[in-house]
């Protein structure tokens, strides 16, 4: 299926593990028809989807407009060499940072009445979840992507293929049982 037919500059990355998409253009404006083609395609496919605003992994800035259906799995990870910020553009998320062992140091409630933006330092293990139907947002930090040890995935953290395990952490993080 063909997606995004009237912004010919995106295209679909086939090499990606979720469904992704990325401009050609070397200046790339987000409108509210992209971000509406965004939703329409993640309704329909019923999967979270991200659009790529740079045109390839060795760019040395990564800007992403992602979309996460309510409660996704984002495993913790942290990033050893670079920091990322959030900004969101529609929605609410619990952004939730944790120490070394996976005892939650601070949780942020994301959303645009709220807190619209927030910047996660280095060396920080950290998740999104979104906690309203969707959340929209866009996401910020250097590249280049390095498949390898890009993000480091906390040790006592649940693999996104327990899905059962996925949702009882989800549940906890979100009731305050931590």
């Amino acid at each position: 299926m063909e997606y995004f037919k009237i912004y010919p500059f995106i295209k679909q990355d086939k090499d990606a593990l979720s469904l992704s998409f990325y401009s050609r253009r070397k200046i790339t404006v987000i409108d509210k028809g992209i971000l509406s083609e965004l939703k329409r395609i993640a309704f329909e496919k019923k999967e979270n989807v991200r659009i790529s605003l740079h045109n390839s992994p060795d760019d040395d800035l990564h800007n992403m407009m992602i979309f996460q259906h309510n409660r996704t799995y984002t495993r913790p990870h942290k990033h050893i060499l670079k920091s990322e910020a959030y900004h969101i553009i529609e929605g609410n998320a619990l952004l939730v940072v944790f120490g070394e062992v996976g005892e939650v140091k601070e949780t942020i409630d994301m959303g645009l009445e709220k807190n619209p933006m927030c910047r996660i330092g280095k060396n920080c293990y950290h998740t999104l979840i979104p906690t309203t139907e969707y959340v929209i947002f866009h996401e910020s930090r250097p590249g280049p992507f390095l498949r390898e040890g890009d993000s480091i995935f906390a040790p006592w953290s649940v693999e996104p293929s327990d899905k059962e395990m996925a949702d009882s952490f989800i549940n906890v993080i979100l009731q305050g049982g931590f």
